[in-house]
């Protein structure tokens, strides 16, 4: 175990240094192992891909989505180069902060609040809301809010992603507490099962950011991290904040 542990810490050197030496002729280069959150990759990744491509030809990222909590543990161990995860994350790291997302609230066509133009947060108090799983930093948000809005949180369904709470939520199971990215990506306006409804006053944001081991020497995540926020601006300006780098 420690001849393989030696052997990762100088495989992860020697590539840092080609990737730091590679940069003024071709931009990135080497692989890089990337590890994204399902609630961010699937809704986000596609539009940086191409931009990253089309700025860095040589460089090849390996994606791999996981939950937030399986993605530190990976970090941790060397399976990751970097990760895409909503903030605070655990462990020896450095974080950089891309963008802030607000948390959006979706019913079932049926509820009492769909189509309604702004609920007031009063009318929360004793709503049942649906959430992940732990291993999920998103569910401990969603469980803040709940207590500031003397709503109830759901524990004995758990969802597993963001498509089964959302698939719940038109059952008619509960309150859904759903990012802004995937409900633009995957509820639209004439969704026949839930309907997006407004909350009264300042809206929930959550912190999401490009992580690596603290020990990380090459430019690689600060690059990656500005071609991210370069689609956040051109591509969701109006649904995402940006963070200054």
């Amino acid at each position: 175990r420690e001849v393989h542990d030696r052997a990762r810490a100088i495989l992860e050197a020697a590539q840092s240094l080609v990737n730091r030496f590679d940069v003024p002729r071709t931009g990135l280069s080497g692989t890089i192992r990337f590890g994204a959150s399902g609630t961010l990759g699937p809704y986000l990744l596609p539009h940086v891909i191409a931009r990253l491509h089309a700025r860095h030809p040589d460089l090849q990222l390996f994606i791999r989505e996981a939950t937030p909590e399986a993605l530190a543990t990976g970090l941790a161990r060397g399976d990751f180069d970097m990760i895409l995860v909503q903030l605070p994350a655990r462990g020896d790291v450095a974080p950089i902060r891309l963008f802030r997302e607000p948390l959006e609230i979706v019913v079932a066509r049926d509820h009492p609040f769909a189509g309604r133009s702004r609920i007031p947060r009063e009318e929360m108090r004793g709503q049942t809301v649906l959430a992940l799983g732990p291993a999920f930093a998103l569910r401990q948000q969603v469980a803040d809010l709940c207590e500031t809005l003397g709503a109830r949180m759901r524990t004995d369904y758990e969802g597993t992603s963001l498509d089964a709470i959302r698939l719940m939520a038109g059952m008619g199971m509960g309150i859904a507490v759903l990012p802004a990215l995937y409900v633009r990506s995957e509820v639209g306006p004439d969704d026949r099962d839930v309907a997006v409804v407004s909350l009264e006053g300042p809206r929930t944001l959550r912190s999401v950011g490009l992580v690596t081991r603290a020990d990380t020497t090459d430019d690689a995540a600060p690059r990656i991290a500005r071609v991210i926020q370069s689609v956040v601006r051109d591509v969701f300006a109006g649904t995402l904040v940006v963070e200054p780098l």
